[in-house]
C-alpha cells in the first residue's frame, strides 16, 4: 500500500490518545517490551515511569514521536502489528536530515501530512493550523496548535509520497480568504464551485467575481467536508485535486 501524506495525516489522527513510550513504534506494550525499553533508555524511562506504565499501559499500543510515523510506514492500520523495517528506522533528527524537501516553519505549505520538528522531536501537520504529536510520556499522543509549539522546521518525510500534492501545488496556487485575482486563479476556483453546485453557508450560489471572501470560504469548506479533507477553507493542493482530478 502506498504511503501518502494524506494517509499519514489520517493515521496520526487515529493515534490520538495513544501512550508514549520512548523507542517504540506501535507495538502492544508487554512487561518484556517495557523492561527492554527501560534498560535500553534508562534516562528516558526511569523507575517511576516503569511503575506507571506497568499499571496503566500494559496491553495498549504505544509509540514515540518518530515511532508513530514508523508505525504508519510499517502497517496498514493503527490496530495491526507493525513489521520492523531496518532501512526506514530513523530517529526524528535522522528523518529530517534525510529529507530533501524542507524549510523554516514560517514557510510551511498547507499540506496535511507534512512533518514539523524541532531538534529531537517530530509531529505531523494535519491542516487547519493543527498538529498531531506523540508529545512525551506525560502527554501521550495529542493534538496541538502549530503556533503554540516551538517548531522550527517543516519537511517532507523521506518515506512518504508527496508527489501528487507537489505537482498540483506547482501548477495551482494556494488560495485563502482575503485574496483577489491577479492571475485568474480565484475566478477559476469560484467557477469550479459554481459548476459543481457548491453554495455558501446560506445556500446561495457562489459568484465568480475574483474576490475570495467569506462565501467562497464557506463553499470551500463544503468541498473539503465532502471529500474528507480538513475543513480549513484554504484551497490547498488536495482541495484543488478534489474538483479537478
Amino acid at each position: 500500500m502506498a504511503k501518502t501524506s494524506k494517509g499519514l495525516a489520517s493515521f496520526a489522527v487515529q493515534c490520538l490518545g495513544r501512550p508514549y513510550i520512548y523507542g517504540t513504534y506501535g507495538q502492544i506494550l508487554t512487561e518484556r517490551l517495557l523492561l527492554d525499553r527501560a534498560s535500553t533508555y534508562p534516562s528516558r524511562i526511569g523507575p517511576e515511569r516503569v511503575k506507571y506504565a506497568r499499571e496503566h499501559y500494559i496491553g495498549k499500543r504505544v509509540s514515540d514521536c518518530e515511532g508513530m510515523i514508523k508505525n504508519y510506514l510499517w502497517t496498514d492500520s493503527p490496530d495491526t502489528a507493525p513489521t520492523y523495517n531496518a532501512s526506514q528506522d530513523l530517529s526524528a533528527n535522522g528523518a529530517f536530515q534525510a529529507a530533501t524537501i524542507k524549510g523554516k516553519i514560517d514557510t510551511i505549505p498547507e499540506v496535511p501530512g507534512i512533518c514539523v520538528r524541532y531538534s529531537g522531536h517530530v509531529g505531523v501537520y494535519i491542516g487547519n493550523g493543527e498538529v498531531v504529536e506523540e508529545r512525551g510520556f506525560n502527554y501521550g499522543c495529542v493534538k496541538t496548535r502549530l503556533k503554540d509549539r516551538a517548531w522550527t522546521d517543516w519537511f517532507e518525510h523521506p518515506w512518504i509520497d508527496y508527489k501528487q500534492e507537489d505537482k498540483c501545488m506547482v501548477q495551482l496556487p494556494i488560495l485563502r480568504k482575503g485574496m483577489k485575482d491577479t492571475n485568474g486563479s480565484v475566478t477559476s476556483w469560484q467557477g469550479l464551485l459554481q459548476l459543481y453546485g457548491y453554495t455558501d453557508g446560506d445556500g446561495n450560489t457562489i459568484k465568480v467575481d475574483g474576490s475570495f471572501g467569506t462565501k467562497t470560504e464557506q463553499a470551500t469548506k463544503k468541498v473539503q467536508k465532502k471529500h474528507g479533507l480538513p475543513q480549513t477553507g484554504v484551497v490547498d493542493a488536495a482541495t484543488w485535486q478534489a474538483l479537478i482530478v
